[in-house]
């Protein structure tokens, strides 16, 4: 028998639990697949602390949109505005 993308785990989000030691926190990178072993695109995570490396399946084209970060600029402001208030 041999292995396919879905047999992979879903996808863990964007910080992930390593399977081997617990750390959360992984590197992660895209990989086009094995097309000769039947094996589509997946996720490559790599763990930050022990090394051990696993595949995921990739994030579902349903899934929902990550909440939007502060950008740099609003940051900025947000910062002077906290300076301003102690003066």
């Amino acid at each position: 028998m041999t292995a396919t993308t879905d047999d992979f785990p879903p996808f863990s989000g964007d910080r992930p639990r390593c399977t081997s030691c617990g750390h959360k926190g992984a590197y992660t990178n895209w990989h086009p697949g094995w097309p000769t072993a039947n094996i589509g695109e997946y996720l490559q995570r790599h763990c930050a602390r022990c090394g051990f490396f696993w595949g995921e399946r990739l994030v579902p084209a349903d899934a929902p949109e990550p909440a939007a970060r502060p950008t740099f600029r609003r940051r900025l402001a947000r910062l002077f505005r906290a300076t301003e208030a102690t003066r």
